[in-house]
């Protein structure tokens, strides 16, 4: 679909900046290991966004390698447990683009072998053209805050 992570990331960026977001790229050779390339923010909400780009997979693959280097997961499961407030969790992402579409990771927990499984419920898949049409910042929003209903109770959730 792209042919570097680097037009991946400014088609993705185009996007988000059309749907009125900011968006920038903070991965540097200076910034420390693990930092995602990308922050958005907006409308109350803020994400940290990895990109991944590999032309060799396809959407009907149900086991996605995903090139990690060394201390990106780490920081993406720190910034997970310095962001649980009760019974909410925010998340982190790695979004790949591959061959025919887009696979979205939500970065909730470590991936053995650098492998992310379509059975996880934190693994989602967009053709191009429904990534194309999709509302993005409605995808984030509703999928990187998660509730766990057993730590949660209705007073809880009300406070």
């Amino acid at each position: 679909m792209y042919n570097t992570e680097k037009e991946f990331g400014k088609a993705l960026m185009h996007k988000l900046k059309s749907e009125g977001y900011h968006c920038s790229r903070i991965e540097t050779a200076t910034t420390i290991t693990g930092i995602p390339d990308l922050f958005i923010m907006g409308n109350g909400d803020d994400f940290f966004i990895e990109l991944k780009n590999n032309k060799q997979v396809t959407l009907n693959k149900g086991i996605y390698k995903v090139p990690w280097r060394a201390g990106q997961q780490a920081w993406a499961l720190q910034y997970q447990l310095a962001h649980k407030t009760g019974c909410i969790t925010k998340y982190t992402w790695t979004i790949m683009s591959v061959k025919d579409g887009i696979v979205f990771i939500r970065m909730d927990k470590y991936r053995e072998d650098n492998i992310a499984n379509l059975a996880d419920d934190s693994v989602f898949i967009f053709t191009d053209k429904e990534f194309r049409e999709m509302c993005l910042m409605h995808f984030l929003t509703s999928n990187t805050y998660i509730i766990d209903t057993k730590l949660c109770t209705q007073e809880a959730l009300v406070n």
